[in-house]
């Protein structure tokens, strides 16, 4: 909008540039000039336009400072903008990291888990045959002591 304003500005200040430069290039390009007939404007009429031009100017004063503001808004915004973006780069890289480090994780795991389900098995296995080896012991020591027994018993007796 400031933009357009000046721009309007511009235009009218170049439309109303060469009028005051005429009778000046006419006179010095040697051709002659016809006399102009002056016309009076009435003070109001001009201090109407100087009010004009000075609202104008406060306008586009204020525009200029508007713009100025605007674009140290847009300047700031577009700095954290950036900012934001490495923030996303940076958590991003992180997020990656953290899920190789859960896949990682999950494989020692599962393999951990396979590897204790194992001994279990292999423990289960164990405790099966010490309880065989603990019987075959305690059949081998009854089988021992009933033959001693019957040894001493033929003994006595003979």
């Amino acid at each position: 909008m400031c933009k357009r304003l000046l721009r309007y500005a511009f235009l009218l200040l170049l439309l109303y540039l060469p009028l005051f430069f005429a009778p000046a290039m006419a006179s010095a390009s040697g051709m002659r000039v016809e006399p102009v007939q002056m016309v009076s404007v009435p003070m109001t009429d001009l201090e109407e336009l100087q009010s004009n031009l000075d609202r104008l100017s406060v306008l586009s004063d204020s525009l200029q400072q508007t713009c100025g503001r605007q674009k140290n808004q847009i300047i700031d915004l577009q700095t954290s903008l950036a900012e934001a973006q490495r923030r996303l780069a940076a958590a991003q890289k992180q997020q990656t990291a953290l899920q190789l480090q859960i896949r990682t994780l999950t494989e020692n795991s599962q393999k951990q888990e396979a590897l204790l389900t194992e001994a279990n098995e292999s423990f289960a296995r164990y405790s099966k045959e010490q309880k065989r080896t603990r019987l075959r012991v305690k059949s081998q020591r009854n089988a021992a002591w009933t033959t001693a027994g019957i040894l001493a018993i033929g003994l006595i007796l003979k």
